[in-house]
This record gives C-alpha cells, structure tokens and sequence, in this order.
C-alpha cells in the first residue's frame, strides 16, 4: 500500500502539520484541508 505525505512549513521552516493519505488522494484536497487546520489553529509557538 503507497501514502503520500502532505506537509506544510511555517516561515521558520517548522514543520506544523502532517497528514499521511492513500495515494488515491489528490494532492489539492489534502494541501486544502492540511492549511485549512494549520489556520484554524491559534499560533502555539511563542517568544520566551
């Protein structure tokens, strides 16, 4: 079974979110739903 792995990097190059489909999921539904999340999240990193 293949997975395809859709990430997104923030500015500082971290990595907030992963989300691990089938191959049979286009790249632009799961890229959607993956910034959709990142969005809707409040910012968890702060300057100490």
């Amino acid at each position: 079974m293949s997975r395809r792995r859709s990430i997104v990097i923030d500015t500082l190059g971290l990595l907030p979110a992963v989300l691990v489909t089938a191959v049979g999921v286009q790249y632009p539904v799961a890229g959607t739903d993956r910034i959709d999340h990142v969005a809707a999240a409040p910012p968890a990193l702060r300057k100490a």
